[in-house]
């Protein structure tokens, strides 16, 4: 029987996600579809499938898909929750920090003020939000 991933742990769902972007086997999908609903309607259930996520994985390619997918998601959703979120776990958790290099949001989104700023107190390098900042000399 398949695994209800809507209804599973944070730890089950985030183990479901990781074995569905190593192998892309659609019968993992329901992770990735679970933690993808969480994101638009529960936001400290995709922060908590994120943070285990992080906790059980530090291929570098599994962080981008998370700082690109839900990171990214929930600062355009729900942007001054995450922000808070972000504000105390970056400081003390470094492969959160290192998702933040594939978040992409642009000037007119809410977040964005609040994550330079996030980003520049926490020593990070804007430098790889290319998209992220317009050009400042203009």
């Amino acid at each position: 029987m398949a695994e209800d991933y809507y209804s599973a742990t944070p730890d089950v769902v985030a183990r479901g996600v990781i074995r569905y972007w190593t192998s892309r086997r659609d019968d993992e999908f329901d992770a990735v579809d679970a933690f993808l609903a969480s994101q638009e309607s529960e936001p400290q259930r995709a922060w908590d499938i994120a943070l285990a996520i992080i906790q059980l994985t530090d291929d570098p390619d599994h962080l981008g898909q998370l700082g690109a997918g839900a990171i990214e998601t929930l600062l355009h959703r729900w942007p001054e929750w995450a922000l808070s979120r972000l504000r105390v776990e970056v400081p003390v958790n470094s492969r959160l920090a290192e998702t933040l290099t594939d978040v992409r949001l642009d000037r007119d989104d809410v977040a964005f003020d609040g994550f330079v700023d996030l980003v520049r107190t926490n020593g990070l390098s804007l430098g790889r939000y290319i998209s992220l900042v317009a050009d400042e000399t203009s």
